[in-house]
């Protein structure tokens, strides 16, 4: 009997934790009210998207999906329709954990 009360509790939490990555931001770089050829002119133009007409960081790249940049992107994930990145990567990580322990509740 306890084996189904710990199974239900790991599919909620499993549930939980998608939804927290799926409606959380994954880290969008937004984009000031300053031009973009005013952009050019005072920064380097490897740190500017042209897609996105934004200052990117070092470690922010440019999600073809989304069409927006992502703080720290991992990759865009089709399960939960959004970007992985810096605002949602735990989350993300928890409900994979969470998903894994659920299958192997089951098979057991």
């Amino acid at each position: 009997m306890w084996q189904i009360y710990l199974n239900g509790s790991v599919v909620i939490l499993t549930l939980f934790f998608l939804a927290v990555t799926v409606i959380s931001d994954p880290g969008f770089v937004k984009n000031g009210d300053v031009d973009f050829l005013e952009l050019l002119e005072v920064s380097d133009s490897t740190q500017l998207c042209p897609d996105c007409l934004t200052v990117r960081t070092a470690r922010s790249r440019h999600c073809s999906v989304c069409n927006h940049c992502v703080e720290r992107f991992d990759h865009h994930c089709p399960w939960i329709n959004n970007c992985v990145g810096i605002g949602n990567h735990t989350s993300f990580y928890c409900f994979v954990l969470c998903m894994l322990v659920t299958l192997l509740l089951s098979l057991a």
